[in-house]
């Protein structure tokens, strides 16, 4: 199965043509590695979801690499050859990948929009080990240090695709660390020169509910959807006077479970002008019933406020929709990508090995995500979880034959 995996990545996203974006370096004298190797060797790694650099050197001592180039070999080793690697590589081969899939029109869609989902994430929480990179607070006098970036992904009911990432820096001059939105606004220039026309929609949380914001991506020519939860604001004071005097425009029933939505349009903010606010309710019938106990019932409801800048042409439904899918980059990148792909493990406080790292398991979630979730795939492989794919995955990287120091072109010419 990892044989039919790689030869699919290796001629769809065009991997050896990205190996040749990686500088040549010269022969280390202890091993006689190259970048470009350690570099298929953090990407397989990845795939496999290996826990450590010292996971990674245990595998290459017994021989599970030697098709990628890779003979036995130290952590430390590979620590040192993956600082030599270029951050940007990644993000090219992040790039690369979520281009193909919009070529090919794998990207999720909801509504028939193609949306992307902005949120940040914090890992790597630590007291002692630093780095230039390396944001800091102060709790109970004890300081602590960690890594923020912020993960740009399409959401929707199916499969994500990750198409960048940025990382918060600290603030030059100052004590304080930078803000999330100010990354979000350079990784919003980012996804214009890497995607511009193929993103129709940002989706992000109430941090992002600013003027400033909205102005940011309305001027790249993307709709936005936000949540409002602030109740000083003005347009959502509004909209709550509205809703008082205006019926639901959208009332639906299945099974236990009751929607209505309510569309507030034409609404201003400042200087942003045709703007539409979205109020759900969601109501969920609860019934249990024990064996000594007659059926109990109850009830539970959820409700929210979005504000949107979608014409008339895309429905209510659709941007609850849309608020509701933004849990994706949460739940299926984020949670999955710290249990489950160790995401959230150092592997070598380096801003290189860190952006090296970061960017072989965001790519690693994409590639798995369209693999498992491919319409050719057997009904038998499909009701299998994902982790048992890459439990499939670790066992054929003991058998395998093909010469993938070749195939990828790991060798300089």
């Amino acid at each position: 199965m990892f044989r039919r995996f790689l030869n699919s990545v290796t001629k769809i996203f065009d991997l050896p043509a990205w190996f040749q974006t990686i500088p040549s370096t010269s022969y280390d004298a202890d091993s006689g590695l190259r970048s470009r190797v350690v570099a298929a060797l953090l990407l397989v790694g990845a795939l496999v979801r290996v826990r450590s650099f010292e996971e990674l050197e245990r595998g290459a001592r017994r021989g599970r690499f030697r098709r990628f180039g890779a003979g036995p070999m130290s952590a430390d080793t590979i620590r040192r050859w993956a600082k030599t690697i270029p951050p940007q590589v990644w993000h090219t081969l992040c790039q690369q990948v979520g281009r193909t899939l919009a070529r090919n029109r794998a990207w999720d869609r909801i509504g028939g929009l193609r949306v992307v989902a902005l949120d940040g994430v914090e890992l790597f929480v630590q007291h002692s080990v630093t780095c230039d990179d390396c944001l800091h607070r102060t709790i109970d006098g004890v300081t602590q240090w960690f890594h923020r970036i912020i993960v740009a992904s399409t959401v929707g009911p199916h499969r994500q695709t990750v198409l960048e990432w940025e990382p918060i820096h600290p603030a030059d001059g100052s004590d304080k660390n930078e803000g999330e939105p100010t990354a979000a606004y350079r990784l919003l220039d980012t996804l214009y020169h890497a995607y511009h026309h193929q993103i129709e929609v940002i989706v992000a949380d109430a941090l992002y509910t600013t003027r400033v914001f909205l102005e940011a991506v309305r001027a790249h020519g993307w709709d936005v959807v936000v949540r409002l939860k602030d109740n000083r604001l003005t347009i959502l004071k509004d909209a709550q006077g509205l809703l008082k005097i205006t019926p639901a425009s959208v009332v639906r029933a299945l099974n236990d479970e009751v929607l209505r939505i309510w569309d507030f349009s034409d609404l201003s903010w400042g200087s942003v002008h045709n703007l539409r606010v979205i109020y759900w309710e969601r109501t969920v019938t609860i019934r249990r019933r024990g064996r000594l106990h007659r059926e109990q019932v109850a009830t539970k409801t959820w409700t929210g406020w979005a504000l949107a800048t979608c014409g008339p042409a895309v429905t209510a439904l659709t941007v609850y929709q849309i608020m509701h899918h933004r849990w994706d980059l949460e739940n299926c990148v984020f949670r999955q990508g710290k249990t489950t792909g160790h995401l959230a493990h150092c592997f070598g406080h380096d801003p290189a090995i860190i952006e090296a790292m970061i960017g072989a398991q965001l790519v690693a979630i994409t590639l798995w995500n369209w693999w498992t979730t491919r319409q050719t795939v057997s009904a038998r492989r499909t009701r299998k979880p994902r982790v048992a794919w890459v439990d499939d995955a670790r066992e054929d990287l003991r058998t395998m034959r093909t010469a993938w120091v070749l195939r990828w072109s790991l060798i300089p010419i």
